[in-house]
């Protein structure tokens, strides 16, 4: 049977109509849902980190990695089955790789890029396909240049490549800002560029939720004790641009096998931040109210270990936190499914970015009569309450945003069943 351990809870009420938001200076009372019960399962064959993987269906896959003291790297690979909690041992991969992504489409397994053999060992371009159902390897289309530490991801049959890092001899260069797409079902696939990412970093996490996708945190070239980042930007496949969205509460990297979707949010876990090292935090962005919340940590901080979901439950084994670590935590509950959420459209906000002590607004789809409007920050607390009352369609007014600290805010208005949300900038 595994080992349980439940928790504490941290809960913020604000109550209080247009309430200041002295509260949101302080990360220490973010709002945390329903705690997190961590069962301790089977422990992994061997202690690894900065592998690649993620879950799939019922398993969690754990690719490579360094596995010992001396930073060797291995071609290990192995699954884990949470129906018979046990690990399985897979066919080795072609080559020792660590600080490379992973994405899944239900038959295959794909990597790209990465950093090969023991540390500080050479950036590679390879691209490797693993077939689950036939526990085999095959080589893909290389990628248009070297990186290490970059992500992938697949959106419908695309996959999408961004990030990464350039270290010759152990020397880092600066970061490029390339953004490379690959169509899985082409005759004659070939890698093309897209829109260059926003902020260029390396160590970063990736994921794709309701057709966009999210890069997320990373670090700067080779400095990892303190210039990892809070930045997350989200890609809209349908314009070829990448949106600044609210940045993370603490700054993270080495997410590479940290970051997925689950229940209409994207779920960042662990990661290494400035000045302390790796932290047991997880922690939630929404991406419709553009706002995070921190869920029940894990047990104790972990160094880059391998995370997902298997049959709706959160799953993390590996990593570092002094030793090498075997570790593996399943959440006990299944964690409940959650709406995408209103979209934002319906409400138009300016100035924004906003520099005055108030901000004007038009609600293009209200009708006459009351309704309510809240301010919430970046960790999802919410800052200030307005009761209004419309004298007419479409109603126009104004927010006082005077003491609002200057940061991300999600703007949400309630009348009656219907919601409309956009972002606020307060400068």
């Amino acid at each position: 049977m595994p080992y349980s351990s439940t928790l504490f809870t941290a809960r913020l009420a604000v109550a209080a109509t247009m309430a200041t938001c002295s509260l949101c200076a302080n990360p220490a009372v973010a709002q945390v849902p329903t705690p997190i019960t961590w069962n301790t399962m089977a422990a992994a064959p061997i202690g690894r980190y900065e592998a690649l993987g993620g879950a799939s269906g019922s398993k969690l896959y754990v690719l490579g990695g360094f596995f010992t003291a001396s930073i060797d790297a291995t071609v290990r690979c192995d699954v884990y089955d949470r129906a018979t909690d046990t690990w399985t041992r897979l066919a080795d991969m072609p080559e020792p790789i660590t600080h490379a992504g992973a994405a899944f489409d239900g038959n295959y397994i794909y990597t790209a890029g990465g950093f090969v053999g023991m540390h500080p060992g050479p950036g590679t371009d390879h691209v490797w396909r693993y077939d689950i159902a036939a526990n085999t390897w095959s080589a893909g289309v290389p990628l248009p240049a070297a990186r290490g530490g970059g992500m992938v991801v697949r959106l419908g049959r695309m996959l999408h490549f961004f990030g990464g890092g350039i270290r010759i001899n152990n020397v880092w260069r600066p970061d490029p800002a390339d953004h490379w797409a690959f169509p899985l079902d082409a005759p004659n696939p070939q890698w093309v560029a897209k829109a260059p990412m926003p902020n260029p970093r390396n160590h970063l996490g990736g994921t794709v939720l309701n057709g966009k996708i999210y890069a997320i945190g990373g670090q700067h070239e080779g400095n990892e004790a303190n210039d990892n980042q809070t930045s997350i930007h989200e890609y809209d496949p349908a314009t070829d641009t990448w949106t600044a969205k609210a940045n993370m509460p603490r700054p993270l990297g080495h997410i590479m096998s940290t970051v997925f979707a689950l229940n209409n949010r994207v779920v960042v876990v662990s990661g290494v931040t400035d000045n302390t090292g790796s932290v047991a935090n997880i922690i939630e962005f929404d991406p419709v109210a553009n706002t995070w919340r921190e869920l029940t940590p894990l047990l104790e901080p972990r160094h880059s270990p391998v995370a997902g979901v298997i049959d709706g439950r959160m799953v993390v084994s590996g990593g570092t936190y002094g030793p090498l670590q075997t570790t593996t935590w399943l959440s006990a509950q299944v964690l409940p499914s959650r709406a995408a959420g209103p979209v934002a459209t319906g409400v138009q906000l300016f100035p924004n970015p906003a520099v005055a002590p108030s901000v004007e607004f038009v609600l293009d789809q209200f009708a006459a009569g009351p309704y309510r409007v809240e301010l919430t920050d970046a960790l999802g607390r919410v800052c200030r309450r307005y009761s209004l009352v419309a004298q007419s369609a479409a109603p126009r007014g104004s927010l006082s945003i005077h003491e609002l600290p200057a940061g991300v805010y999600s703007a949400a208005f309630y009348q009656g069943t219907q919601v409309v949300r956009t972002r606020l900038v307060r400068q």
